[in-house]
C-alpha cells in the first residue's frame, strides 16, 4: 500500500492490526514502519513510526509502444467526437511512415546525410560538415568511404609542419561499416591532439590496410597537399606487415614469434638509416635461430629491402 507518498509492504498481521514496512528496507535500510487497525465499525486507525532514511526519487513512466497507441487513438477520437474518424491500424501506419520517409530521402540513408540538416554543422552554420561521401573499387566490389569533420578544426592541417596521427578503429563503428579512421593533428595553441577527421569504411581487409594505413599512396597524397609535414609511421602496422610477411613465407609459429619478440625485427626502426643494411640485419639475424630455414630469409629480406627500402624508403 502507499501512505504519504511512500509505498509500504506488508510484514506480519495479528487480529484487526497489519503491520507493514518500507518497501526498500532491504537495499536502503529504512526502519519506518506502519500500523493499520481496521475497528468492527468500519474506520481504521494508521500509524507510521520512524523516518523513511531515502529520499523520494521521481522516475519516469515507462509505457509499451501499443499502450501508446492505444491511448493516442481514444485521444482523437474524443477530440473529433462531431466527426468521422478513422484511425490507422498500426502496421499500415507504419508503412506509411517508412514510405513518406523513402519519398523525402530517396530510400537511401546516405542521400539523407548529404541533405540539409544533416550535411551541415548546424543550424545557424550552414558550412559542410560531411566532407565527402565516395564509393571506391575494391576486388570488383564498391566499398563507401564517408569522411566528417568541423570545417574550423581542418583548417589545423594548414598549418606549416603539422603534425599528424593516423589510426582506425572499431568498436565505435557504426553499421554497416567495418571501421572508423581517424586522424588527428596537433593543434599548436593549446598544445594538443585534436580529431579532425573520422573517416567510416566498409572494408578492413589487407587491401584497405595497405592502401590506408601505412601506403605510399596515402604518404605522397599527404604530403603533396600539406607541403613540408613529417611524417611518421606507425610502429604496431608496419609489423604487422612483417608478421603477415612471415606467414606467406611459411615460417613457423616459434620463428615468427621470435622475429617479432622486442628489440628483434623492431631494433630497425629505430636505428640510423644508413645502418640499417649494414648493422641492423646482421644484428636481428644474430638474434634469431636461422638453421635450416637460410633460403627463406633470403627471400624475406629480399622482401624488406625492396619493400621498406626501396617502396617505402626510411626517408619518409
Amino acid at each position: 500500500m502507499k501512505f504519504n507518498g511512500h509505498r509500504y509492504i506488508v510484514n506480519t498481521k495479528r487480529g484487526p492490526t497489519t503491520y507493514y514496512q518500507c518497501s526498500t528496507y532491504r537495499s536502503s535500510g529504512c526502519k519506518c514502519k506502519l500500523n493499520v487497525k481496521i475497528f468492527d465499525s468500519g474506520g481504521s486507525d494508521v500509524r507510521e513510526t520512524g523516518e523513511h532514511s531515502y529520499r523520494v526519487q521521481e522516475s519516469a513512466t515507462v509505457l509499451r509502444p501499443g499502450r501508446i497507441w492505444d491511448r493516442v487513438t481514444r485521444e482523437l477520437s474524443a477530440k473529433y467526437q462531431s466527426q468521422a474518424v478513422k484511425v490507422l491500424v498500426r502496421d499500415e501506419a507504419i508503412n506509411s511512415f517508412n514510405y513518406t520517409r523513402r519519398q523525402a530521402g530517396g530510400g537511401d540513408v546516405y542521400r539523407q546525410i548529404e541533405t540539409l540538416p544533416a550535411v551541415v554543422v548546424s543550424e545557424s552554420d550552414d558550412r559542410s560538415f560531411v566532407q565527402f561521401n565516395l564509393f571506391y573499387e575494391n576486388f570488383g566490389e564498391r566499398q563507401r568511404i564517408l569522411g566528417m569533420g568541423h570545417p574550423d578544426l581542418i583548417c589545423l592541417l594548414m598549418y606549416p609542419g603539422a603534425s599528424l596521427f593516423i589510426d582506425a578503429t572499431y568498436s565505435i563503428t557504426p553499421r554497416p561499416f567495418q571501421q572508423t579512421l581517424v586522424i588527428m593533428a596537433h593543434d599548436p595553441a593549446y598544445d594538443v591532439y585534436i580529431s579532425v577527421l573520422t573517416i567510416l569504411l566498409e572494408a578492413k581487409d589487407e587491401r584497405n590496410y595497405r592502401h590506408v594505413l601505412h601506403g605510399a599512396a596515402l604518404i605522397k597524397g599527404v604530403r603533396d597537399q600539406f607541403p613540408g609535414i613529417h611524417v611518421i609511421g606507425c610502429l604496431f602496422h608496419w609489423k604487422q606487415a612483417i608478421r603477415r610477411k612471415l606467414v606467406d613465407l611459411r615460417f613457423s609459429a616459434n620463428q615468427i614469434s621470435e622475429a617479432m619478440a622486442p628489440g628483434v625485427l623492431d631494433v630497425l626502426a629505430v636505428i640510423a638509416r644508413d645502418e640499417i643494411r649494414t648493422k641492423g640485419i646482421p644484428y636481428a639475424m644474430s638474434l634469431m635461430s636461422t638453421k635450416g630455414c637460410a633460403q627463406l630469409w633470403t627471400r624475406f629480406w629480399d622482401y624488406f629491402i625492396r619493400t621498406w627500402m626501396t617502396m617505402f624508403p626510411p626517408t619518409f
